[in-house]
């Protein structure tokens, strides 16, 4: 692998400390201790978070764009008492892994996170997925069906229905080093009386302030646009789905989005949560932990 500073793939050594600062703060919000394990792969290295029996059957997390694995303090608690709990830092995204060849397509992240899979000695897992992470899984489930057993998709992005020009106007502008776009972005795609609640607030905010730093200290390694599958690709998916949305979901229409999934997905089964938009892991983090449970637990 290629020869970087010490700092890569931050601007520089304060750079990379101050982010630190805020990504082990979100960890830290996670009422479990974790173990951390660090995989190569050819695109670079893969840093984990792992709670749970190392002997109980595996399931992997994969975050939504910017968010970390830190993105799961409120559901590991509920998910490491009956599985191992593998949740990753996307290669390429803010957090701890670290790319060194750059993911040109989806391909690529297949073969991700097939090789961090091979290095954990994982054959096959169920997955929780969310946003950003739900695309990536939907593209697994349908073209490595072996490797996963189940896949709880959390607000997919893209996937099921285009994104929203609203979502990309706000996504586009958090592109810029301001602050505030990345907080309403967040604020926006929220349900604002969570906010009441201090346990959501806490969450938040560092959400917040994990991407606001991430967007100031990281070098751009760029970035693949999730995009819709086809009636056809949906209608071969054979992995058991479970498909979660916020009845107020901002980045696409989530009725629709719904419709289409159980029209086409062979094996699926879907609940929108109310109240909740794509924020609905943090604000109804019981409800949907109690339900993904569910689903992961049926023969």
């Amino acid at each position: 692998m290629q020869t970087q500073p010490s700092y890569y793939p931050f601007r520089s050594e304060d750079s990379k400390q101050a982010y630190l600062e805020a990504y082990d703060a979100l960890i830290a919000l996670a009422p479990v201790t974790y173990s951390s394990q660090t995989v190569e792969t050819r695109f670079g290295t893969t840093h984990i978070n792992i709670c749970g029996p190392a002997t109980a059957p595996p399931l992997i997390l994969l975050h939504g764009g910017q968010a970390t694995s830190g993105l799961w303090a409120r559901n590991v608690g509920a998910f490491c008492q009956d599985y191992c709990v593998y949740a990753i830092d996307t290669i390429g995204d803010f957090g701890k892994s670290v790319m060194v060849e750059k993911i040109k397509d989806i391909e690529g992240y297949l073969e991700w996170i097939l090789e961090v899979m091979e290095a954990l000695c994982v054959e096959q897992a169920s997955f929780v997925a969310m946003s950003y992470g739900g695309w990536i899984t939907s593209n697994l489930a349908l073209r490595c069906p072996g490797v996963v057993k189940k896949a709880a998709l959390i607000s997919p992005a893209a996937t099921f229905q285009k994104l929203s020009w609203a979502f990309l106007w706000r996504a586009i502008r958090m592109l810029l080093p301001v602050r505030r776009y990345t907080e309403t972005l967040y604020t926006w795609s929220a349900i604002p009386a969570f906010m009441e609640d201090p346990d959501y607030r806490a969450t938040m905010e560092a959400l917040i302030e994990q991407a606001w730093r991430g967007r100031r200290h990281f070098r751009s390694q760029g970035f693949i646009p999730p995009s819709i599958m086809t009636d056809e690709q949906l209608q071969s998916i054979e992995v058991p789905l479970l498909l979660l949305l916020g009845d107020q979901e901002k980045i696409y229409d989530a009725n629709k989005a719904i419709e289409r999934a159980e029209r086409l997905v062979p094996h699926i089964e879907t609940e929108l949560i109310s109240p909740a938009s794509h924020d609905l892991i943090v604000g109804q983090a019981e409800a949907v932990n109690r339900r993904i449970l569910q689903f992961l637990s049926e023969e």
